[in-house]
């Protein structure tokens, strides 16, 4: 009897070890929702925040470093949620948060709300044309085009604060 409670009791811990090492999707899915200080993606693992408008004061001294940057969402993908815009003040653009193939998927309701972000800003392929950023509509979604700024930041991992 007491070998039999050992073995369950060892099984039970090789599933939870199993169950907590699992890798986090940068993915997320309708209905993941990432409000209320939920994290998504990776893990966020810098504490220092880089401010947006040091980074695009001069982007090639931040191209390809993993940074962590922090904003207000103030704009998203109209369809699949693709992409997110970061407020940079009213005398520039926003700062669009997308990676190069569009999969990380923003969702809805974080418009409004400040995020932290790790990722890398990345330079966008000058030869990408129009179409190349068209993504592929599915049915009933609004036809859009995605934004193709010189420079994108390319996240990892995201926490929307609440």
């Amino acid at each position: 009897m007491k070998l039999l409670k050992t073995i369950v009791l060892g099984i039970m811990v090789v599933a939870l070890a199993a169950c907590s090492t699992g890798e986090k999707s940068a993915e997320m899915t309708e209905d993941t929702h990432a409000t209320d200080g939920k994290a998504v993606g990776q893990e966020i693992t810098i504490a220092d925040v880089t401010s947006i408008d040091d980074m695009m004061a001069a982007p090639e001294d931040y191209l390809d470093k993993t940074v962590v940057i922090s904003g207000k969402v103030i704009g998203r993908c109209g369809g699949s949620g693709c992409w997110i815009s970061l407020d940079r003040g009213p005398d520039s653009e926003g700062l669009i948060v997308q990676t190069a193939d569009k999969s990380f998927i923003f969702p809805e309701d974080c418009v409004d709300h400040n995020v932290t972000i790790q990722g890398k800003l990345q330079l966008r392929d000058p030869y990408a044309t129009a179409e190349h950023d068209e993504h592929e509509m599915e049915e009933g979604e609004p036809d859009h085009v995605c934004p193709n700024p010189e420079y994108f930041f390319s996240p990892s991992g995201l926490r929307i604060e609440a």
